[in-house]
């Protein structure tokens, strides 16, 4: 069965090397996965870029360095640096005690670009061509406005059909937030409902059945990891072995294959677009601006800290929009 790389690194109860005591400590604050693995390549990076010097015999101007090296060498954009400062400076201010304090980087001067929009017909010809369950999996992507590890992750939980609200749990910065559920999307996710609740009847009569679940989680409820409410909306075809947990799970299917799959298709329909799976979330909100929504209506679906965020897509509509007729159109 093969071991799924989503899932958390195991680490002994008691870490001795710096990397298991660090992810110790980073689970000991609750924060979700993407972010741990996050923080855990940037410090690798900068713990290799010293030579592998401990990073306690390092002190802010080792990051300022750093970081300018990001600009000047690597030129990384604005967010890549800013991923970069975050991870260290949850490094030191508060896995080592040892402030930074206020640092003079050098900012990241490249520009953003805008982002790459699907028309609404190039969208629908992406998703019907994918097959199940990739096609439900993408229609959530570009009617919700979730991005990729988002949308893989999603629980049955996660659903409310009643009030027409999908929960994202632990999304970008480890926030939570809601958004919109389709309509037309209720019936095929109540089906979706129905072959999880299938697959996890036969897993529990073979002897399986656990998901992941977080160690709060299962404080409150002992068997939550065998619940329907609990499964993942579209797990794995195979099992994997949880080495940490000693134990086979069923996880949820993988971004990687949902990536690859519509690359195809974009490849196959000729679409000339550079569109990926994080094409729909900017398509989504391209919609919903052009229809009048209000940003900061846009800005809360989506998540994003920052209304600037979402200010890009005004960019992307100015674009479109502009009436200006060209001196060979006449």
């Amino acid at each position: 069965m093969p071991r799924i790389p989503e899932v958390r690194v195991p680490i002994p109860d008691k870490p001795v090397r710096f990397m298991h005591q660090l992810r110790a400590f980073i689970r000991s604050r609750n924060l979700s996965l993407a972010t741990e693995r996050a923080y855990c390549a940037w410090i690798k990076r900068y713990i290799k870029y010293y030579q592998f010097k401990h990073p306690r015999d390092l002190d802010h101007r080792h990051v300022e360095q750093f970081l300018h090296h990001l600009v000047v060498v690597d030129n990384v954009r604005k967010n890549t640096q800013k991923a970069a400062l975050n991870s260290l400076a949850f490094l030191y201010n508060q896995f080592l005690q040892q402030p930074l304090g206020d640092l003079n980087i050098t900012r990241s001067r490249r520009p953003r670009k805008l982002p790459v929009v699907l028309s609404h017909k190039e969208a629908m010809m992406i998703i019907e061509s994918l097959d199940h369950p990739w096609r439900l999996i993408t229609q959530l992507m570009y009617g919700s406005g979730l991005r990729v590890g988002e949308v893989v992750s999603l629980r049955v939980r996660d659903l409310d059909f009643d009030a027409r609200l999908l929960r994202v749990s632990n999304g970008k910065g480890d926030k939570d937030r809601s958004t919109i559920l389709p309509f037309e999307l209720i019936d095929p996710l109540r089906q979706q409902i129905l072959l999880v609740d299938q697959q996890l009847s036969t897993d529990l009569a073979n002897g399986f059945g656990e998901v992941y679940v977080s160690a709060a989680a299962e404080r409150l409820n002992l068997s939550a990891r065998t619940e329907l409410r609990w499964q993942y909306l579209f797990p794995s075809a195979t099992l994997y072995f949880d080495h940490a947990a000693r134990t086979a799970r069923r996880h949820h299917v993988q971004d990687r294959t949902l990536q690859r799959k519509i690359k195809q298709v974009v490849k196959r329909r000729r679409i000339l677009k550079d569109a990926s799976c994080h094409t729909f979330r900017h398509s989504f909100a391209t919609r919903l601006l052009e229809q009048g929504t209000n940003i900061r209506v846009v800005q809360e679906l989506l998540g994003h800290a920052s209304v600037s965020t979402t200010e890009i897509y005004t960019h992307v509509l100015n674009r479109k929009a502009l009436s200006t007729q060209s001196p060979i159109d006449q």
